[in-house]
This record gives structure tokens, sequence and C-alpha cells, in this order.
């Protein structure tokens, strides 16, 4: 591997959405590379750092035009007989 993993492969590496190939470089390039640890070291406070945040109330207004639209999405997914994936 030449040069820096960007924090973006370094993100999907720690969530295992890499394949092993990749994720077994990208392991053996940190244990060698201490920038690119450091990153990685930073990357695993996040979800820690996630949970200690508040997350604001949704406006009223808004929540009151997502009940209003709902029914009418649904209404037409139901109608042009639209199944999930």
């Amino acid at each position: 591997m030449r040069g820096h993993i960007d924090a973006e492969a370094l993100a999907m590496c720690r969530e295992g959405l890499l394949g092993k190939r990749r994720t077994a470089r990208i392991r053996a390039h940190l244990s060698g590379c201490s920038s690119c640890a450091e990153v990685d070291t930073g990357l695993a406070e996040v979800p820690s750092l996630l949970t200690l945040t508040s997350v604001p109330a949704m406006p009223a207004e808004f929540a009151a035009r997502i009940r209003t639209e709902v029914p009418k999405w649904t209404k037409l997914i139901c109608d042009a007989n639209i199944k999930p994936e």
C-alpha cells in the first residue's frame, strides 16, 4: 500500500465493510504507520462521542408535515404496486 489511507477507508474498515484482503492490507499498514494509526484511533472514539451528543427535537411544523405526507405517499406506493426490495 502506497501513501496514507484516507479516513473514509479507515472508517469502512472499522465497520467491517471492506473485503478481507483490503482489510488485511489496511491493518498491516496501520501497524507500521503512526500517522494513519492516529487517525484510526480518533475514528475509534467517534461512536462513544456520538452517544454524548443530544439530538434536537424535530420542529413541530416539520413533524406535522410528515404526518400529513406519509399517508399520501403510502397510498401512492400501494396504488403503484411498488414492493420494498
